[in-house]
């Protein structure tokens, strides 16, 4: 249901749904509302995030609330962040992965970001605490374009799985 919605909700915006994307994006800007805020302003800022990450996903369109206008602060460790913190993290990543996808540069900069998204991949991984430790990867095939792929990754909850045992 809330999967058809949201086809809905684009085939409904059409082509303004670029404009409706940027216009939020404003304003999350102007009131200074990002990742680190605590409370309902860092939930807006991350509700918002994914769904311009899922509407960039669909529509192939470079988000409007990116790393240029701010980023998660490096840390040494997640094991003092929420699992949600994490979580945030990554689809921080994610979206950064999609905008790579969505962009025409070529050369040298393309190439440095595929670099650099990559090694932001890793440092997650790294960085997760014990408790988040299920995680796993799995090596793509190189397919026609090349080695340019991103691994696949899987999450099961650690609450979702007894007695420590994998699925």
């Amino acid at each position: 249901m809330l999967h058809s919605f949201s086809y809905e909700m684009i085939d409904v915006v059409g082509e303004s749904l670029g404009s409706h994307l940027t216009g939020v994006a404003s304003l999350l800007r102007t009131r200074q509302v990002h990742g680190n805020v605590a409370g309902i302003r860092g939930a807006c800022y991350w509700t918002w995030y994914r769904h311009e990450t899922w509407a960039a996903l669909k529509t192939a369109r470079q988000m409007s609330i990116d790393e240029a206008y701010w980023q998660p602060e490096s840390i040494a460790s997640f094991s003092h962040l929420t699992p949600e913190d994490v979580a945030n993290r990554v689809i921080f990543i994610f979206g950064q992965c999609i905008n790579y996808c969505n962009d025409d540069t070529t050369g040298k900069p393309r190439e440095a970001k595929a670099v650099e998204l990559d090694q932001a991949l890793d440092d997650w991984k790294a960085k997760l605490p014990s408790s988040m430790a299920w995680f796993s990867t799995e090596k793509p095939e190189v397919g026609p374009m090349g080695s340019n792929h991103f691994e696949a990754m899987w999450f099961v909850f650690p609450h979702s799985v007894d007695h420590g045992e994998r699925n």
